[in-house]
């Protein structure tokens, strides 16, 4: 898994775990008027397919990874997992970039490559270091336990 891209910026590392970048998506996913998280969360559910994303099968080999690390630990996961690009999206300026969900509960992901974030407002801070040092695999268990509890 390559995660040492000429790019080691926050938009060079949310291009490798998700395809696009904050300056990649068009500006009109910012300026929705949302009253709230979760009105917030279903307009991303409804942009996916304008992200070229497809929730149930991540593309890049970081999400991909991920994503199987959740799944296999969630009961029927393969079925009912789902992650939701919002990178460049109002959600994404309230601090989350990506976001699981299974059974209608939810756990938001922030991408950072500062691994000191102070001003994380997202469930799980997701760093490029994560990738580096393998240690992955014990933020996917963590997002599992959270999603099976919640």
């Amino acid at each position: 898994m390559n995660v040492f891209s000429s790019e080691h910026d926050g938009g060079g590392f949310e291009r490798e775990f998700g395809g696009c970048a904050f300056s990649d998506v068009s500006p009109r996913f910012r300026r929705d008027r949302v009253r709230n998280i979760k009105e917030a969360i279903r307009r991303v559910k409804r942009y996916q397919c304008f992200f070229d994303w497809n929730p149930r099968r991540p593309k890049t080999e970081l999400a991909k990874s991920l994503f199987r690390r959740v799944m296999t630990r969630l009961p029927n996961g393969k079925r009912e997992l789902r992650l939701f690009n919002a990178v460049g999206t109002t959600l994404d300026l309230l601090g989350v970039d990506y976001f699981f969900e299974y059974r209608s509960r939810i756990v938001t992901v922030d991408l950072t490559t500062s691994f000191y974030k102070k001003d994380c407002r997202a469930d799980i801070l997701l760093t490029r270091w994560h990738f580096i040092k393998n240690e992955h695999y014990a933020i996917g268990c963590q997002i599992a336990r959270r999603l099976s509890f919640r």
